[in-house]
């Protein structure tokens, strides 16, 4: 992360005391024609914001239930079940998303929707999706008769103010679950958008000029008026496999972010709308809506790795934001010497426990800052549903991709990531008091997190908004529940719950799935079944050979043994069931849990000093294909255990193994190098 000229500094510290009210605190210069338009702006978020509040819907209670389904057409048909008073959380089948979303929810009943619905044919994929969207909607009417049915790709007009938000998706997008939940759930319209650039194109400015059109002209069609904050559309969701980034005039500065591109007056001077983009597979995206619209993070961690005597990142020191968080949850701040590679690793643990994060670093897609010591996205842990504002550079570049850093953070756990996807500098972020200030506000932080167009970097820029931009910490949680049974409609459905333990002599097959509901059920609030204790459902699973599960179940076990081992703290044991599968049936998530581990175990015989473990570890790692980047720092971090005169030999001698072993790969010529500076000079 570059640090900031001082004009853009003085420029953030106008902007801030603009914003909260504090007039004293700007110099002379305020009365400025550049500092009028700044206030101008400043005061027109803050109306919109009011607006915001009194745009929010019909008051819905949340019925204190999950439903699990199989599939997006069975996920049609739940969503329809909601009204205009009611709605619920409903999540894809995925035991690592599912098992993160429940335990955060903590309903009082898991229940399986009853019946397998039939595939949907294509071409009537699009209108289904409306259908259901409108039918949630729908009046909640005593005698059980939802009435009218509402258009789902128009504004629900008779439903009162509903929030100025649209979104836009495509009949084949893997996103389109998610899309739905997102519209159902905050009475927004769908809007089909069918573009013919897919997110890898890098798009020409004129290109990117005609999209922009493109989209506007599609909110036209929809809303009366849209050309300023506070008025019909001020808030953009973005579901299908859109591009990505542009290049603009001045391409000497590398690409620039589609998104922020997006929702602008021509001249850029103004900003119409917030755009936010939602990735993921059917599950992974109706995962992230659905942690939107009913979690709200119990504890949030700001880790700033910034020189605070340094007046250059000052402005982003994390003290008054730890101050201003405190009054919506639990925080934990960590700063100075606390902010190490070690300190990471403590603070967050096997399972990261933060809902939200506020990170202070800097780097590149594959590396982060910590203090004097350097992190990878294998020292990301697994995490609660949690929301992510990470000063960096580069991080987001492909959030797709999971050994990036936002693609870890995204394929943990995360709903909502807000970075950079090329070289932003410190200025194009606001400092953590104003996005403090703002959350506690109940600004959403699709608006919180990103400048208007008078504050620095406010035109489009480099900074990517990841989840649902209507996403808010609301005081009090997301809303008031209702007791399952008073809502009549789910009282038949299945619900989870423990069966007598199965004999030693029935199959594997039955006994997973006996653990399976067991495990489920022990995550309700309410538990009526047999209660186990989590260290016995932990042995269970270890008792279970793999190899004996019919191959369709493999996949589900290794994700609920991660699950378990990691929520019990037991890295060693997982590493080693996760690398007895074999490697051909090894899917992108048990590689990602297996790294995990790893990183985990690295970093504790390091950190103890235990050498042969250490370097045993780090050749796993070495042999699993990770980029030079991460090799590179794995090296550094084994340096000063190998450096003593009691291991160098030790340690040069198998550096030759590896490199006879590893011929032909990435770690190949890093190992090389590490040979070479060993050897010194010759």
């Amino acid at each position: 992360m570059s640090k900031p000229p001082r004009h853009f500094l003085l420029w953030s510290v106008l902007g801030l005391a603009l914003l909260l009210g504090h007039p004293r605190s700007i110099s002379a210069q305020a009365t400025s024609a550049d500092l009028v338009e700044l206030q101008r702006g400043i005061d027109q978020l803050r109306t919109a914001a009011e607006s915001w509040k009194r745009q929010g819907g019909p008051e819905r209670r949340v019925v204190d239930q999950v439903c699990l389904v199989p599939d997006f057409a069975t996920f049609l048909e739940v969503i329809g079940t909601w009204d205009d008073g009611h709605f619920f959380p409903i999540l894809i089948d995925d035991i690592e998303l599912n098992f993160k979303f429940i335990r955060a929810f903590r309903p009082a009943r898991v229940v399986r929707y009853p019946k397998r619905v039939e595939t949907i044919e294509p071409e009537q994929v699009w209108t289904r999706a409306v259908e259901s969207v409108g039918r949630a909607w729908s009046r909640d009417q005593p005698s059980g008769d939802t009435g009218k049915e509402l258009a789902g790709d128009a504004i629900p007009n008779s439903l009162g103010p509903t929030p100025p938000g649209l979104v836009f998706s495509e009949p084949d997008s893997p996103m389109l679950a998610g899309a739905v939940a997102l519209a159902a759930g905050r009475f927004q319209p769908l809007v089909r958008w069918d573009v013919e650039k897919r997110f890898g194109d890098v798009l020409s400015f004129p290109e990117a000029q005609k999209l922009v059109a493109s989209l506007e002209e599609r909110v036209s069609d929809l809303v009366l008026s849209h050309s300023r904050l506070g008025d019909s559309c001020d808030f953009l969701t973005l579901a299908g496999d859109y591009p990505y980034r542009y290049n603009p005039l001045q391409t000497a500065q590398g690409p620039s972010a589609l998104d922020d591109f997006l929702a602008r007056t021509p001249d850029g001077r103004s900003r119409w709308a917030f755009t936010g983009r939602l990735l993921g597979n059917p599950a992974e995206s109706l995962y992230r809506a659905m942690c939107s619209l009913f979690l709200s993070p119990r504890s949030a961690l700001l880790f700033n790795t910034y020189d605070e005597k340094d007046r250059s990142w000052a402005t982003y020191s994390m003290r008054t934001a730890a101050r201003q968080l405190i009054k919506i949850a639990p925080v934990t701040h960590r700063s100075g010497d606390m902010v190490s590679l070690k300190g990471w690793h403590q603070v967050l643990g096997s399972v990261n426990p933060f809902g939200l994060m506020l990170i202070n670093t800097h780097g590149s897609p594959f590396q982060f800052g910590l203090g004097g010591d350097t992190g990878v996205p294998g020292d990301i842990p697994p995490s609660v549903p949690t929301a992510i504002h990470i000063i960096h550079s580069f991080s987001a570049t492909d959030p797709n991709d999971p050994n990036t850093v936002a693609g870890r953070w995204l394929a943990n756990g995360a709903f909502i990531y807000y970075g950079s996807m090329q070289e932003p500098y410190l200025s194009a972020f606001r400092p953590p008091d104003l996005i403090s200030r703002l959350i506690e506000n109940e600004v959403p932080l699709g608006a919180a997190f990103r400048r208007m167009p008078l504050e620095p970097f406010g035109q489009p820029w480099k900074l990517v908004y990841l989840g649902d931009p209507l996403y808010r910490l609301r005081h009090g949680g997301t809303g008031n529940r209702v007791p399952p049974d008073d809502w009549t409609t789910g009282n038949s459905w299945p619900r989870y719950s423990a069966s007598a333990r199965p004999r030693a002599n029935e199959p594997d097959d039955a006994r997973f799935g006996w653990i399976v509901k067991t495990a489920v059920a022990q995550l309700q609030r309410t538990n009526n079944a047999q209660t186990m204790p989590h260290e016995e459902i932990d042995e269970a699973l270890l008792a279970i050979e793999r190899a004996r599960l019919s191959p369709p179940l493999q996949p589900f076990f290794d994700a609920l043994l991660s699950d378990a081992l990691l929520e019990a703290n037991r890295p060693g044991v997982l590493k080693s069931r996760l690398e007895a599968i074999p490697v051909r049936e090894r899917g992108p998530a048990t590689k990602r849990i297996l790294e995990t581990c790893r990183f985990l175990l690295l970093e504790q015989y390091r950190t103890h000093g235990d050498f042969r473990r250490t370097v045993r570890v780090w050749s796993e790692l070495a042999h699993s294909d990770l980029p030079r980047e991460v090799l590179e720092q794995l090296i550094s971090r084994l340096r000063p255990l190998t450096g003593t005169p009691g291991h160098q030999m030790e340690w040069l001698n198998f550096l030759h193994t590896e490199l006879r072993a590893l011929k032909g790969t990435t770690a190949q010529g890093v190992i090389q190098a590490e040979v070479d500076r060993l050897r010194g000079p010759r």
